[in-house]
């Protein structure tokens, strides 16, 4: 406490920022039966980061902090995880198209398919049979699926599956038979994404869970480091003095 209030008096106590308590994600990851979600990971590479900026902060300081640079040392640089996160998860909590090979792959299929979709549902919307039989001429979505809104007495004028009807029973909501199969093959490949997604989160949640005891230990050093520094602030703010203890009673 008297190390940093030291600091304190000399205008240059180290800066803490927001650094998240890392054991609340490590203190049991080993029994994790689902992957960290992606604003988790966020948040631990975030901790590790400003865990890492206090420990340089204080080596510049470790001349004056003898005692304190022994809870310093016990901050462990995980840059490498940091940087692993970074790398799959992008600041808005998404995964990157380049995580990996698969994932790029996947997603540009889906655009394909999306792309197909709406062009058949617009060839089909364009088709004279059908532009009087249309509520509107937008592309809606029920159950997942794409359907078009149709006036309820022309409803046989596209052939496919109804999904939904208005309160009123004047519009039905049908998803055409000729992109039944686009669509199926679209579902099937969202799934694909998603199951590679969740491997991606799989694959950071071993790699943390491999380093649980440094993060741990940075942990606990970083609440200690914390903790002390509010000592030497209210010692500051109070104009504390360290007491000279005697040895005789």
């Amino acid at each position: 406490t008297t190390e940093f209030r030291g600091l304190i008096d000399r205008g240059c106590a180290p800066i803490m920022g927001e650094i998240k308590d890392l054991s609340i994600w490590f203190a049991d990851i080993g029994g994790r039966r689902v992957p960290f979600e992606p604003n988790e990971l966020n948040d631990i590479a975030s901790a590790f980061e400003g865990c890492l900026s206090l420990k340089t902060q204080l080596k510049g300081y470790s001349e004056l902090l003898p005692l304190m640079s022994q809870w310093t040392e016990k901050i462990a640089d995980l840059t490498e995880l940091s940087r692993a996160i970074r790398d799959v998860v992008s600041p808005d909590d998404t995964i990157r198209d380049s995580a990996s090979k698969e994932l790029k792959e996947l997603r540009g299929k889906i655009a394909k398919l999306d792309a197909a979709i709406k062009e058949r549902l617009q060839r089909i919307m364009n088709a004279a049979a059908v532009k009087d039989a249309l509520e509107n001429r937008n592309i809606l979505e029920r159950n997942g699926r794409p359907v078009l809104a149709l006036k309820a007495p022309s409803r046989r004028a596209v052939a496919g599956v109804v999904h939904d009807k208005s309160q009123t029973g004047q519009t039905v909501y049908v998803e055409p038979q000729a992109v039944f199969s686009l669509v199926n093959e679209l579902e099937e490949t969202r799934y694909d994404e998603r199951r590679e997604i969740t491997r991606i989160l799989w694959s950071l949640t071993s790699m943390l869970a491999e380093r649980a005891l440094s993060a741990l230990m940075t942990a606990k050093a970083v609440v200690y480091i914390d903790a002390t520094l509010a000592k030497a602030r209210f010692s500051a703010s109070s104009e504390g003095i360290e007491p000279s203890l005697t040895k005789d009673g």
